[in-house]
């Protein structure tokens, strides 16, 4: 079976963004859902984690023109962790002395762009959400910071039809197969020639060593947030036995029936005393 690289992937899509000749066709789609042009930003050092030392999730693509600099998260699956990640990394480098002698009280724009495989739980039929940051209070915004949620899911079995470059350019993200890539864009040149450049890369034997390492990279970065959920969900699971148990011993119920109804040890249940 022929391999699939897909543009879900930040190894694929930043290939994409590093190659001029490709660079317009994505940046217009950007363009178009957020109103910024990534013709002229620079890819910037993106040695950057959440703070987790021991799983370090490094931010997908950083770019920067001049004091703007342009996160772009590409999120293939759905997590409750997912948000609160991308968001840690936007509030990071707003508040980060990012380069060496730069000015701290220098202001600075950053921009998060999330890319997601899904649909607006909210609203399914939106392609993009606005969010920027401000007091509910007092309506007071706080400036330089903003995020962009582009629900790619809307786009999902778009093809073009000779005049919805936008909806089928996206659409292409939602690609599991070249079969799939190549009805997705039709007779559509510059849509065509993405799908060429996707099957080339299999000769590229740099690109296919950092692609399957970012392959690698997820499963780890699933195996490990999975882990943390089962051992999250046994914590809180032994803490309600816990809280049930102790109610028990108030109302002076005997140890046998607790543990019947708890689970826990005899020892468990004296220490709760």
């Amino acid at each position: 079976m022929t391999k699939f690289y897909s543009l879900l992937y930040d190894s694929t899509f930043k290939y994409f963004l590093k190659e001029s000749s490709h660079l317009k066709f994505f940046s217009d789609l950007i363009e178009k859902e957020t109103g910024y042009s990534l013709m002229d930003y620079e890819f910037h050092d993106q040695e950057l984690n959440t703070g987790n030392h021991k799983k370090d999730f490094r931010l997908d693509i950083l770019l920067k023109k001049e004091d703007h600099l342009i996160i772009i998260e590409l999120n293939s699956s759905y997590n409750t962790y997912t948000k609160r990640k991308n968001y840690a990394y936007l509030y990071r480098i707003a508040s980060a002395i990012y380069e060496k002698g730069e000015d701290y009280e220098k202001k600075r724009q950053v921009t998060l762009i999330n890319m997601n495989n899904w649909t607006c739980e909210e609203k399914k039929e939106e392609s993009v959400d606005y969010y920027n940051f401000r007091s509910t209070k007092y309506q007071r915004v706080i400036e330089g910071i903003e995020s962009f949620e582009i629900y790619l899911g809307k786009y999902k079995g778009k093809v073009y039809n000779g005049s919805n470059k936008v909806e089928a350019g996206f659409a292409l993200f939602t690609a599991q197969s070249y079969k799939e890539a190549r009805a997705i864009v039709g007779d559509w040149k510059e849509g065509g020639e993405i799908v060429d450049e996707l099957e080339k890369l299999r000769y590229n034997d740099e690109f296919n060593a950092v692609y399957d390492a970012e392959i690698v990279q997820k499963k780890l970065e699933n195996s490990a947030r999975k882990e943390g959920e089962s051992i999250g969900m046994k914590k809180g699971e032994k803490q309600k036995e816990k809280e049930i148990a102790h109610s028990m011993l108030k109302d002076n119920v005997p140890y046998c029936k607790i543990s019947k109804y708890t689970g826990l040890s005899k020892q468990e249940i004296l220490s709760l005393r």
